[in-house]
């Protein structure tokens, strides 16, 4: 296979989005997930010959799952007696199990169940016209739940005192009789207190299913790294993402077009997707680093005319939109390369750019007596530093081109 055949799935991935945000996957609060981890982890610790901590994180999940059942058991009783109208056992049931873990009936959701069970009670009350029993009920169990129920419902509640029929006032019109409410009743305490399934014992889990997903997830990461390798990287770690240490081991792509030797490269902006190259052709040449039609060859590129002596030296913003050469003729100029990105941004435009760009060039720091062999930005991107054949190192201000210090050695 030849290099270039070797190379062609290689792909450089400046930055990878899916359409999926991986804690939408599933919901980590989940109980039914939450048992799943679990068993991952026994299954683990168990194939690695670490019995005893299973077993102890096995003691404490089949606690929980005691809890479960009974609070399960619990809704049911308490369901049955709500249909069978046995109001005092389901008081009993509800104060006996005020603190479960899941089933709070002093929180906002539980209060409001309790609010609806006294109001049935009440209503059977009226229904029967037992008003003396209905009205001690309405002082003693509905006034304190007031705020529960809100203001007009409670006094449409104390009208139904005077009433012949609950129906007779409008909020009740919808009331169904005693067996109906009951039923409904039931169903708003399975969903006011929905609880999660009860683990079944046996859960078939395959083999080696924590350290497969492992592999799963580090082999995403790789997948969607920036560089692919030929070889898949050994990886050392799972306490933190995989990141590739790419060290250059073939030809991806050689760019073509100066007609003497290149005596300087540099990447331009962050993203490293663009290079500029200097050469004794007095030239700058913009390209991009993308393949161009997968072609392993690249003869586009943007000039850059200006200077009347080889470039020694380029440098570039973090922005990846202003350039800055040193050159043989003792100038270093600033050039604006957003034509030039905006023109090779387009990878199949046309093949020839224009021969001349001098307008890309803003301004030419002068100032050295000889050649000026490098120039480099400071990190705030205010200053250029260069050094050159006189033995002098000057730091520029870039937006007035004055020099701000000379060091002379």
């Amino acid at each position: 296979m030849s290099t270039q055949d070797e190379w062609s799935s290689f792909k450089l991935v400046d930055k990878h989005v899916t359409s999926i945000a991986p804690e939408a996957t599933f919901d980590a609060k989940s109980e039914e997930i939450k048992e799943d981890i679990l068993r991952l982890i026994v299954q683990y610790l168990q194939n690695e010959g670490y019995t005893s901590a299973s077993a102890t994180i096995l003691d404490e999940a089949n606690v929980k799952i005691m809890e479960k059942h009974q609070e399960r058991e619990m809704v049911r009783k308490i369901s049955k007696s709500i249909k069978e109208g046995d109001w005092d056992l389901v008081a009993k049931m509800i104060h006996k199990n005020s603190n479960l873990r899941k089933v709070k009936f002093h929180s906002q959701q539980g209060l409001g169940f309790l609010y609806a069970v006294c109001k049935e009670e009440y209503l059977e009350l009226i229904d029967r016209q037992e008003y003396q029993k209905a009205f001690t009920y309405l002082t003693t169990h509905l006034k304190p739940m007031e705020k529960v129920s809100g203001r007009q419902e409670f006094k449409d509640l104390c009208y139904l005192l005077t009433c012949k029929s609950i129906t007779e006032v409008e909020s009740f019109r919808d009331w169904e009789g005693v067996v109906k409410s009951r039923e409904k009743l039931a169903e708003q305490l399975k969903a006011t207190f929905e609880l999660d399934a009860v683990p079944t014992e046996n859960v078939n889990i395959p083999d080696n299913r924590l350290v497969n997903l492992l592999h799963q997830s580090v082999a995403y990461q790789m997948e969607f790294s920036r560089y692919h390798p030929k070889t898949v990287p050994k990886v050392s770690t799972l306490l933190r993402d995989f990141e590739c240490q790419v060290l250059p081991n073939a030809v991806k792509t050689t760019f073509v077009g100066h007609s003497q030797n290149v005596k300087c490269v540099t990447f331009v902006g962050r993203e490293g997707t663009y290079i500029a190259s200097g050469s004794s052709d007095n030239l700058i040449k913009l390209w991009s680093t993308e393949p161009r039609h997968g072609q392993p060859i690249n003869t586009v590129a943007w000039d850059l005319h200006g200077h009347s002596s080889r470039i020694w030296y380029l440098s570039a913003n973090s922005a990846g939109d202003h350039v800055y050469s040193a050159s043989g003729d003792g100038t270093v100029k600033v050039w604006n390369v957003r034509n030039a990105i905006s023109y090779l941004g387009d990878v199949d435009g046309a093949s020839n750019p224009p021969l001349s760009n001098n307008s890309d060039c803003i301004s030419t720091l002068t100032g050295h007596s000889g050649d000026v062999y490098t120039v480099n930005i400071h990190p705030n991107e205010t200053h250029l530093v260069t050094g050159g054949y006189d033995q002098t190192v000057r730091l520029f201000d870039i937006q007035t081109g004055a020099v701000v210090k000379v060091v002379d050695y």
